[in-house]
């Protein structure tokens, strides 16, 4: 859906007298909004506790409008622009840090003999517009440098940069902004159903981040979970802290499936670095046997390593393994 289109219906819904209607109006927007990016949903629904003041009137007035400015919108602009940069200042180590020091202060005595102000142009006043040169500006290419210690430590910078990084597949700025926009509506949802409680107004079962997951096969969940390493399931050396076996893959299991595409994800899973090397037998085969008895899926003899195409969309919906 186009971000006009969603905005549209939002404010529609949001100005509906009936609680229990404006309610579900927005969770069936917010599920509506998923099917644009289905893969990275998973994701998103573990990071929303991150963001718990953001609502849908500060996504419109700071992602959705068109001024520029120390706004949101502002951030995933600089993201988007910057990003090659950004990743190279991530990089840096103390030595780093110290030539850009020194680099800086070189600039600055360049600046102290040279004109403070430059000419800019006219604004819709008629006056004549300047501003001042400062060092940092000169040698950071107009604040990047700056920019990024001021975003560094930002959980909205964090996650766009995350989702740079990770869903490629995707054009960053739409996806950045319905993922914010998204969050935004989850939030309303939550609000507008503390209310109903408050007013002894019921509602159906709040939703699930997995709301389409079945569970007619078994799992042996404390098993299969002794397969992973630790930093998969978010601990040891782990950067992210994320539980993926929890919030990731046990989800993903628990859909139903046909038998050839849990063989499928039973070699994602081979051939990833997220298996301990004590659990990783030495063929496919011997893994995925392991594999169905522990899902409880079928196991099809068939299905050897050559006959499991897996084309790039179903590994990108995998992409945490």
């Amino acid at each position: 859906m186009e971000i006009d289109k969603i905005i549209e219906f939002a404010d529609n819904i949001l100005k509906n007298s009936d609680i229990s209607q404006k309610r579900n109006g927005v969770a069936n927007l917010a599920k509506k909004l998923q099917n644009d990016f289905p893969d990275v949903i998973p994701f998103v629904n573990s990071e929303i506790k991150q963001f718990p003041e953001l609502r849908y009137t500060d996504y419109k007035d700071e992602f959705y409008v068109s001024y520029r400015g120390n706004t949101k919108k502002e951030i995933l602009r600089y993201v988007n622009e910057h990003f090659s940069d950004i990743t190279q200042y991530e990089a840096d180590n103390d030595a780093d840090l110290e030539i850009r020091k020194k680099k800086l202060q070189e600039y600055a005595q360049v600046v102290s003999i040279a004109p403070s102000v430059r000419p800019c142009n006219w604004d819709k006043t008629g006056r004549r517009v300047e501003y001042e040169y400062s060092p940092d500006r000169i040698y950071t290419q107009h604040g990047t440098y700056r920019k990024y210690w001021n975003y560094k430590n930002n959980p909205y910078f964090t996650l766009a940069l995350y989702l740079r990084k990770t869903f490629n597949n995707y054009d960053f700025l739409d996806l950045s902004k319905k993922v914010f926009l998204y969050i935004s509506l989850k939030n309303e949802v939550k609000q507008i159903e503390e209310e109903m409680e408050l007013l002894g107004i019921e509602f159906q079962e709040k939703e699930k981040n997995n709301c389409d997951i079945k569970a007619s096969h078994f799992i042996k969940e404390s098993e299969l979970r002794d397969c992973f390493t630790l930093a998969f399931k978010g601990g040891g050396n782990s950067t992210t802290r994320i539980d993926y076996f929890t919030e990731y893959l046990l989800p993903d299991l628990k859909i139903e499936r046909n038998a050839k595409d849990f063989a499928r994800i039973a070699l994602l899973i081979y051939d990833s670095k997220v298996l301990l090397s004590a659990k990783r037998p030495k063929t496919f085969d011997n893994w995925y046997r392991t594999f169905c008895e522990l899902v409880g899926c079928e196991y099809n003899s068939n299905y050897k390593r050559s006959k499991l195409d897996i084309d790039r969309i179903f590994k990108q919906k995998f992409n945490y393994l």
